[in-house]
């Protein structure tokens, strides 16, 4: 059976902040290769500057998930159903874990567009360009040149209160090499409380960390809760929750008891792709039902 996938809404769905769509291509960066996606009809056609391995391309772009299997798990009512319907194809992307770290910490009290500009403009200062297609590529900075260029240089990016965060972050992986790949070995809940222990990264909180399990290690169950989100199942899934959780949920100062009740409960609820059902309601919320643009 045909599996779908709509490379517009997995690239602009708010997982990822670096790819950018010139015409009708995307372009961006798949570990350390340059790479030119453009999908005709069901077809993903891909360009890069150097050999890419097919596993790699498909486990990126999510497409080794077996999607219907996933629709028919989480489409329990009429409003995730329309989520499903509208944005038909979106993927879960896997990432590369030091770029996801560092994108969901510079992604904290902000919003996307100025994300995918500070990014922008850390990788053009410190990561490698690469000239592909006449378009200029640049890989994501290592922990070490992020550490060659120090604190100041961080600053320069428009990184603000968090480049402290981000030089933090590299001088831990950078001593630390295996931590972020034992993350992939630990289960869900076992590697959110790793990545929630204060002794290691600065700007991870309890949705940073459930975005970096989700979109960077594949954990499907993890269920990031942001404004959007919140928005969405005070709108739509108020029946699941008591007056108080509701009253939290609207409220700015979203403790980490109820942001731990309300994704238990929505883990619960959808199951072992909750991650899924998620990214839906958060790109419904966020795009609206007819609309690719914010």
């Amino acid at each position: 059976m045909h599996q779908p996938f709509n490379l517009d809404f997995t690239l602009n769905s708010g997982q990822t902040f670096r790819w950018r769509k010139v015409d009708e291509s995307w372009y961006g960066v798949i570990g350390s290769t340059a790479v030119k996606a453009l999908q005709i009809k069901d077809k993903l056609i891909l360009k890069a500057n150097e050999a890419l391995e097919e596993d790699i391309v498909l486990r990126y772009f999510g497409l080794k998930d077996d999607l219907l299997k996933i629709y028919d798990s989480i489409d329990k009512d009429q409003h995730i159903h329309a989520a499903l319907k509208a944005y038909r194809g979106l993927r879960i992307l896997k990432q590369d874990p030091w770029e996801t770290l560092i994108s969901f910490i510079t992604a904290t009290y902000t919003n996307i567009r100025r994300v995918e500009t500070t990014l922008g403009e850390l990788c053009r200062r410190f990561g490698v360009a690469s000239m592909f297609n006449k378009e200029r590529v640049y890989l994501f900075p290592t922990p070490q040149a992020i550490l060659s260029h120090g604190l100041k240089g961080l600053y320069e990016t428009g990184l603000g209160y968090r480049a402290p965060w981000i030089l933090e972050a590299a001088k831990i992986v950078e001593a630390n090499p295996d931590l972020l790949p034992s993350l992939a070995e630990q289960q869900y809940e076992e590697a959110r409380l790793t990545l929630l222990n204060k002794k290691l990264f600065k700007g991870v909180g309890n949705k940073v960390a459930d975005c970096i399990l989700l979109f960077g290690y594949g954990k499907l169950e993890a269920f990031p809760i942001d404004r959007w989100v919140r928005r969405s199942l005070v709108r739509c899934y108020r029946q699941l929750f008591d007056t108080e959780l509701i009253s939290k949920l609207k409220d700015k100062s979203f403790t980490t008891t109820a942001y731990n009740k309300v994704r238990l409960k929505m883990i619960d609820y959808f199951g072992g792709y909750a991650g899924y059902a998620q990214q839906y309601l958060f790109t419904y919320e966020r795009l609206g039902s007819n609309s690719l643009n914010p």
